[in-house]
């Protein structure tokens, strides 16, 4: 189990997912030559919370500190023999992360949480355990993502579009049929070490929206919840 040392700043800007093409020349235009650092794929979540939806709760409060807890692959969206668990922890816009990488057997189409659950708590220990004992699974969402990197420093930005999302409560399987109603839209998000956090301003300003708090496990729950 690791902790990332490095917080860093996380800005997030909400855009019509039409306009992908026209966000995808900023990137590539932009003054600080941002070249591609990864292959896009596709990014899987599972999310947790408690009974009493406390991270919901806290996110949709606008809590100053709040954290998500959630089960993390890349590729197919239904099978996967690694992931990582994340404690996500967030203060304003200062964001850093505690993972524990995972081997697995999973194929969501046909194993039941309490299974999953079962193969998680084996593997873990600590607050990744802690966790586990208290939660369950509430939304799955998955997404493609484009990755990027600044010529001249650590700034790092992705394009996330093809956003779907899955209510997973009070159901004993996983739900990858019935999906929550979208925004449509796709997000750019801009990250960046504390150190080097002025630099933030130089890329925000090439977009044409200033930045907004937006949380796809956010919308994706409160989707889910008021249908």
């Amino acid at each position: 189990m690791t902790t990332d040392p490095n917080t860093r700043y996380e800005l997030k800007l909400a855009f019509p997912r039409l306009a992908y093409s026209q966000l995808r020349g900023i990137v590539r235009s932009h003054a600080r030559c941002f070249r591609t650092a990864f292959p896009t794929r596709q990014v899987n979540n599972i999310y947790f919370d408690t009974l009493d939806n406390d991270t919901y709760n806290d996110h949709l409060a606008g809590a100053p500190e709040r954290r998500k807890f959630r089960l993390r692959w890349y590729g197919d969206h239904t099978q996967f023999n690694s992931a990582t668990l994340e404690i996500k922890e967030k203060s304003s816009l200062i964001g850093w992360k505690e993972t524990q990488t995972l081997t697995l057997d999973v194929d969501l189409s046909t194993i039941t949480w309490l299974a999953l659950r079962k193969q998680l708590l084996a593997k873990t220990t600590g607050q990744m355990a802690d966790f586990l004992t208290v939660v369950q699974p509430v939304l799955i969402n998955h997404y493609q993502r484009d990755y990027y990197v600044a010529a001249d420093s650590d700034l790092r930005l992705t394009l996330d579009y093809d956003i779907t999302a899955y209510n997973q409560e009070y159901s004993a399987r996983p739900n990858l049929t019935r999906r929550t109603p979208s925004d449509d839209v796709m997000l750019v998000e801009i990250k960046s070490a504390v150190a080097t956090g002025k630099q933030l301003g130089d890329v925000i300003a090439a977009f044409p929206q200033r930045t907004q708090a937006y949380s796809k496990y956010l919308t994706g729950r409160r989707t889910a919840l008021h249908v």
